[in-house]
């Protein structure tokens, strides 16, 4: 792959691994290490046959669709569902996915990402009380149209706001490895994560991965 910069209009979506620092304390970094490096293998596998790019820095993961000439909205279904393809990778390897998608304009190489667009996915990453990936009711005017069925999520300090989540294709892995963190967190971490994950796993059993 080249080291030429490119540039132009983009969906960026960026994940980031829920309770990071934690699995790398508790299974220690070389576990983790590899557990993450055949996740982000096996995510270009599925990226590159669509064009779409993927970088990697720690636990925060960038992939961008860049809007070609032949970008329409069947590239964007596409997209999305490379996303949700995306997720089950990380759970199947007990890592639960947390990200935000953002559009516009980019700059990127093969080791540098900058734009407005970064920004905004990585604060949106940060907003959202839930582990899980959605579209912020403010990108969402780019997005087809079937894609418009939103919902009221909640964010940190006790806020809420509009979205569409972004579901893993196998959303029974989800839900199980919520209830085996939540064993986890309820006896050693804090109590916003297992209010979180509760949070997360009670909304989960409304939510259709079809929408």
């Amino acid at each position: 792959m080249s080291n030429q910069m490119q540039k132009g209009n983009a969906w960026l979506v960026y994940i980031d691994i829920y309770g990071f620092s934690a699995l790398v304390r508790s299974r220690g970094a070389a576990k983790i290490y590899k557990d993450l490096a055949d996740c982000v293998h096996e995510i270009e596998k599925i990226t590159k046959k669509n064009n779409f790019v993927v970088q990697v820095l720690s636990d925060s993961i960038f992939i961008t669709c860049f809007e070609s000439e032949k970008y329409d909205s069947d590239t964007f279904s596409t997209y999305f569902q490379c996303i949700r393809e995306a997720q089950d990778i990380l759970i199947d390897k007990d890592f639960i996915p947390r990200g935000a998608f953002a559009h516009g304009e980019i700059f990127k190489s093969l080791s540098v990402i900058v734009g407005e667009p970064v920004i905004r996915a990585v604060r949106a990453e940060e907003q959202i009380e839930l582990p899980c990936v959605y579209i912020p009711g403010i990108e969402t005017s780019k997005i087809p149209m079937k894609f418009k069925n939103q919902r009221v999520l909640p964010m940190k300090n006790g806020g809420s706001s509009i979205g569409l989540p972004c579901l893993p294709v196998t959303l029974s892995k989800l839900v199980s490895l919520i209830e085996k963190n939540l064993e986890l967190s309820l006896i050693e971490g804090p109590f916003t994560v297992a209010t979180a994950l509760s949070q997360l796993k009670s909304l989960l059993k409304d939510w259709s991965v079809d929408e």
